[in-house]
């Protein structure tokens, strides 16, 4: 995937009240902001740059602009979480995954659900896995993340050091 745009804090605000509407006029963001709401011609501007940057399209009525997104959360969600991994755990998973479980405890629960999704997504992208599940037990074998996307290896990574 290619590395979208880096947002602002504002823009990611106004991203995400554009993918929760799905689409929608400047009143219809405007009303999904919080209290105490900016000027209309400021979410507005933010609103331009958010196309200007690719983000966002709109079609027009009259007058009026109806927006939507263009990228969809999934693929920004994807995009940010692969540059965290680049900026700041020097690309190597085992680090974010190490400082992620550090501070926030696995459920056995959640545990299950990152065991199913992955095993979910390999078999999809790679029905010759090498991944195994012995009593809940995963076991990768080296070198077998480099083939994954960063969200898949991140999965791979964590389960890895949660079983560990």
């Amino acid at each position: 995937m290619v590395a979208l745009k880096k947002l602002t804090a504002s823009e990611e605000a106004i991203m995400q009240i554009i993918w929760k509407l799905g689409q929608g006029f400047a009143q219809d963001i405007m009303s999904e902001i919080p209290e105490p709401k900016p000027p209309y011609n400021t979410t507005l501007s933010v609103v331009k740059a958010l196309e200007r940057k690719g983000y966002v399209g709109h079609e027009t009525f009259g007058k009026a602009n109806r927006y939507y997104p263009l990228i969809s959360k999934e693929d920004y969600s994807r995009s940010l979480l692969g540059r965290v991994v680049s900026h700041y755990f020097n690309n190597s998973l085992s680090s974010l995954v190490s400082a992620f479980t550090a501070d926030h405890p696995i459920s056995d629960q959640e545990l299950q659900e990152l065991e199913r999704l992955s095993i979910r997504q390999n078999k999809v992208l790679n029905p010759k896995s090498q991944i195994t599940s012995h009593k809940s037990q995963f076991h990768v074998q080296a070198g077998r993340f480099r083939n994954y996307s960063v969200v898949e290896r991140f999965f791979a990574a964590l389960l890895y050091a949660v079983s560990a």
